[in-house]
């Protein structure tokens, strides 16, 4: 973000710059790309229960910025954010259970998925979505399978609730339990972070 910030500066104040044609124009992509869409996704990036919902309203809102705004822009950054879909593993996808903002007709159709959508036997940790597929068309619920329930079980926490209406859900305890749990998982940027963590363990050791 730091990048796009000096960029979003450089472009306010070209006036007081030398800037080739190349340069002004490069300057004012990224700063479209920043304003429409990066400072949204980096602000909401903390949020770790909302991430598969974020990451995939991401993913249809950079397709519709290929198709409307910058064809290059938006997919180069399409494809490269495609190695990052850590959330919307057939694991991790079981985050938009606890996430208010997910319909709770959504979370039925995921529960459907959980249920009787036989998983890969060995499933990705980030998918890759192929070209073929419609970005615009996709729900979470595609991204869920019998895999999902693992996420409970590496996380050791109760899953009587995937057998109740979503509706029904606040009221039951293994459910809040689940969600006051997994409210506190904290969201780190990949490889870097985890090495500042294991750091300062370190130090403190």
């Amino acid at each position: 973000m730091s990048k796009g910030i000096y960029s979003l500066k450089v472009w306010m104040f070209r006036g007081q710059f030398k800037l080739t044609a190349r340069e002004e124009k490069g300057l004012r992509q990224i700063a479209i790309f920043v304003s429409c869409l990066y400072a949204k996704a980096w602000t909401l990036a903390p949020e770790a229960v909302a991430a598969p919902r974020h990451d995939l309203q991401l993913l249809k809102d950079l397709t519709m910025y290929m198709n409307n705004v910058n064809e290059d822009v938006g997919r180069a950054v399409l494809n490269k954010l495609q190695g990052h879909l850590w959330y919307l593993s057939e694991e991790l996808v079981a985050l938009a259970l606890f996430d208010p903002l997910v319909r709770v007709e959504d979370k039925r159709k995921i529960l459907t998925s959980l249920h009787t959508k036989e998983g890969e036997k060995y499933p990705v940790k980030r998918p890759k979505l192929l070209p073929s597929q419609s970005i615009t068309g996709l729900g979470l619920q595609d991204m869920a399978s019998t895999n999902t329930r693992r996420f409970f079980q590496k996380l050791r926490l109760e899953e009587g609730f995937l057998d109740a209406d979503p509706a029904t859900w606040l009221e039951l305890e293994d459910y809040q339990t689940a969600a006051a749990f997994v409210q506190r998982i904290a969201v780190i940027n990949d490889h870097a972070e985890r090495g500042v963590a294991l750091i300062q363990e370190y130090n403190r050791s």
